[in-house]
């Protein structure tokens, strides 16, 4: 029972998120167990045919029906893949030249296997415990900020990996970031390897990952999506394993007990204080009572068509809530690529089912409807929302104004405005 909901729920992950790979290090490290120590395979099913079976659905997912998307992804993730391996090959080679000579080192010297494990565990440690020094005070001076074109707004953004670990510390405070990654290093000294063998694999993964490129908008929402699943969680864990460590070690030296607490109490106040901005924070307060009343002047089941020449308006913001939560169709046009022809020969396929068509501008609008068509004004409506600031270079904390301003126009053809008139 325990394998199967272990594979049905690590197999669920890859269905909620698209960067979930780094899990598959999971079951792929116990199957490489299962075969090296010749375990038997009637057990071990229970948990790698639900996955295999997930997987499956998932794969089906993204070829069926989000293939642009996925596409996209790990087409960018391949080339991304394929040019840091030939910058940086040399390093796989180096490591793999420093595995073999370690094995052939034990096997020289005799080495027990626990001789050998010390090893292995030290070598980790140090080299979280590196990774982190470089990714903090390193990089950072010596990194360089790339401009990139990001396509879903349109705009160029700042890339700036080397700063990734630094930014974390805006939400972790620098002292976690320390305790996260000294805790990471105990672990992997100290822990049992047979309880901890996942959560280590996972967050180390998925931190390394992350921290070393986040792969997406660095705008701080976008970077929150992906250090929340994993990346912070782990980092926590660590925070709480290395002020352990520390308060057990009051038996060797009495200050050890004083010291993990006062640490504690500093991270627990730290953390506090740099979610000052955002932990009573409601993004777009009263937006929801202003959409309401939007919805109040306009017609059931009405077809909205959104006139705003911005990648991500109004349409967006004001059109989502009002398709999910009243009802309405909502179109958030790409005024580019539109066809006249098909537009006119759309709104008269709607209006023959009796629904009312609205042509919304907002701040931006830049169409020009065809002459055979009429905009009857409706009403006006000034959206008004604070939000918090969206930051590449400093911890957000400033509330910013949202606002939009609405022309709702009733279309109709000239037929029916002739026939209004009579």
């Amino acid at each position: 029972m325990w394998g199967l909901l272990g594979g049905l729920a690590l197999g669920q992950v890859f269905l909620a998120r698209i960067d979930a790979l780094p899990l598959l290090l999971l079951p792929l490290a116990w199957l490489v167990y299962v075969i090296v120590r010749r375990r038997p395979w009637r057990g071990q099913l229970w948990f790698f045919l639900p996955l295999a079976a997930m997987l499956l659905h998932a794969l089906l997912h993204g070829i069926l029906f989000s293939w642009p998307y996925v596409g996209e992804v790990y087409g960018h993730l391949g080339r991304l893949g394929l040019r840091y391996l030939g910058q940086t090959w040399w390093i796989l080679v180096g490591a793999a030249v420093c595995g073999v000579a370690l094995v052939w080192a034990a096997r020289r010297l005799r080495m027990s296997v626990g001789q050998g494990e010390r090893g292995v565990r030290w070598a980790a440690a140090a080299a979280v415990v590196a990774m982190g020094l470089f990714a903090y005070f390193v990089w950072p001076r010596t990194g360089q900020v790339v401009l990139a074109q990001y396509w879903y707004g349109g705009i160029s953004i700042p890339i700036m990996n080397h700063l990734n670990l630094v930014r974390a510390a805006w939400y972790l405070s620098p002292l976690g970031v320390w305790l996260g990654t000294a805790g990471a290093a105990l672990m992997l000294l100290r822990g049992d390897a047979k309880r901890m063998w996942p959560l280590v694999v996972t967050g180390l993964s998925f931190s390394v990952l992350y921290l070393f490129n986040i792969m997406n908008n660095t705008f701080h929402i976008y970077a929150m999506r992906r250090y929340v699943p994993v990346v912070f969680p782990f980092f926590a864990v660590g925070m709480a394993y290395a002020l352990v460590w520390l308060w057990d070690q009051r038996h060797r030296w009495r200050p050890f007990g004083a010291t993990a607490w006062l640490l504690g109490l500093s991270l627990l106040a730290w953390l506090l204080y740099n979610n000052r901005a955002v932990w009573n924070l409601v993004e777009y307060r009263g937006l929801v009572e202003q959409v309401d009343a939007l919805a109040g002047q306009l017609e059931p089941g009405a077809v909205l068509l959104f006139d705003d020449n911005v990648a991500v308006g109004v349409g967006a913001t004001i059109g989502t809530p009002l398709q999910y939560l009243y009802g309405f169709t909502a179109f958030d046009l790409q005024e580019g690529h539109l066809d006249p022809e098909a537009l006119v020969e759309g709104m008269g396929l709607w209006q023959d089912e009796g629904r009312t068509v609205y042509w919304v501008r907002g701040p931006q609008a830049c169409y020009d409807l065809p002459d055979e068509l009429t905009l009857v004004p409706v009403t006006e409506k000034l959206i008004s929302v604070p939000y918090l600031e969206g930051s590449y270079d400093h911890f957000p904390t400033r509330l910013l104004p949202f606002e939009a301003s609405l022309e709702v126009y009733r279309v109709e053809s000239d037929e029916q405005t002739q026939h209004s008139r009579r």
